[in-house]
């Protein structure tokens, strides 16, 4: 296995995969906006070698709603068309069935916003 290395590039070298397995709604967009302004951006949008997203919409959508002009990405290569589809499905499933300790948890984002816990698939936020 390779080692990973984190490279940086402009929002807009980036294009979405069109075959993308969720959908972020404005409001989720927002919140995760108002995440990497508190915490900053600590986790790297995925890309292949042609720039094409991978994993990480979400986030790349809110750093163009934020105006940031350098991301962080990790470059996946030497992957078919066939590999791709299948990470995909298999980082969004996985997280899916993901346990959670703590979500009852309040966590204050600087907008004014808040996270507090979940109801079956969805976060909460106030």
């Amino acid at each position: 296995m390779s080692s990973l290395q984190i490279k940086y590039v402009s929002p807009d070298e980036l294009r979405p995969y069109a075959g993308n397995a969720r959908t972020h709604s404005k409001k989720q967009i927002r919140q995760v906006a108002d995440s990497i302004e508190r915490f900053g951006f600590t986790n790297p949008i995925i890309v292949s070698e042609d720039n094409q997203v991978i994993a990480g919409h979400g986030r790349l959508a809110a750093a163009k709603l934020l105006g940031l002009t350098s991301l962080p990405v990790v470059i996946l290569t030497n992957m078919t068309e066939a590999d791709r589809r299948a990470y995909v499905i298999a980082d969004n499933k996985l997280a899916e069935l993901a346990g959670s300790r703590h979500l009852g948890d309040r966590i204050a984002i600087p907008s004014g916003g808040s996270v507090r816990g979940h109801r079956g698939n969805r976060i909460l936020a106030r």
